[in-house]
């Protein structure tokens, strides 16, 4: 199982989502709109579920850990956010950050 994601860091506006593989044991609790830990280059950020497809995750970085388990928007606000960013001309990333709740992870316990 694999999950489009949107880090939460600045990005090119071309670069929307990321393609990380779903590990077993989170498989079952992982939805549409949850704050995720990922992996990003060399440091660990957090990020957006967008979507969660069956496919292969051969090579494939996997989250590391759902940070909240109720998500906090559903697709249609998804859907949203990708069209302010469109007509913004700013990259989805800034705009899911400025749209949602922050995330201060010093506060965020591992």
């Amino acid at each position: 199982m694999i999950a489009e994601i949107i880090p939460f860091i600045r990005l090119p506006r071309q670069l929307a989502t990321f393609t990380y593989a779903v590990p077993v044991e989170l498989a079952g609790h992982l939805a549409i709109g949850q704050y995720v830990k990922i992996p990003f280059r060399t440091q660990k950020i957090f990020g957006l579920v967008v979507e969660i497809k069956p496919n292969q995750t051969n090579g494939l970085k996997s989250i590391e850990k759902i940070i909240n388990p109720i998500p906090l928007i559903g697709h249609d606000y998804i859907e949203y956010l990708k069209k302010v960013a469109g007509f913004y001309g700013v990259s989805l990333s800034i705009v899911s950050a400025l749209a949602l709740p922050p995330l201060q992870s010093q506060k965020i316990t591992d």
